[in-house]
């Protein structure tokens, strides 16, 4: 995939799943997830978090991001997939990102985002990121 212009560490969320169930954010500001591996659950931006279903808790989040051969890829966890290996917890934060804040909703995706992924490279000189490192796997 190709990370994002101005939010250089995010990729576009094309989709965004909770609990089952797709969420379209409020005034159509796009979404962009930011793989983290120092996160182990996922922290969402205050105003994201507070008008979703996040605010009620989750058991399940999955995110469909659309890698350069236009293929949709789908990263997520729940609490079924998670249960002793990872933690599925979801927080609010205050993005300090300049500009950010009124153009764009901002999750930071941890460790739960990635288990299932098998690894995570990211290639800043080319601005790509791969998820699973397996030969055919789509770049995004």
């Amino acid at each position: 995939m190709s990370l994002g212009g101005t939010f250089a560490a995010a990729v576009k969320v094309e989709q965004l799943w909770i609990n089952g169930g797709r969420h379209r954010p409020a005034g159509r500001r796009p979404v962009y997830v930011v793989f983290d591996t120092g996160t182990t659950g996922m922290l969402v931006d205050k105003e994201l978090f507070y008008n979703s279903p996040f605010e009620q808790g989750i058991f399940e989040c999955h995110m469909k991001l659309r890698a350069e051969d236009g293929s949709m890829v789908t990263v997520g966890s729940s609490l079924r997939t998670c249960t002793q290996r990872c933690l599925l917890l979801t927080l609010p934060i205050v993005i300090e990102w300049p500009g950010v804040q009124k153009d764009a909703h901002v999750i930071f995706a941890g460790l739960a985002f990635m288990y299932n992924q098998g690894s995570l490279t990211i290639d800043a000189d080319t601005r790509r990121l791969l998820l699973g490192g397996v030969p055919g796997s789509p770049e995004v």
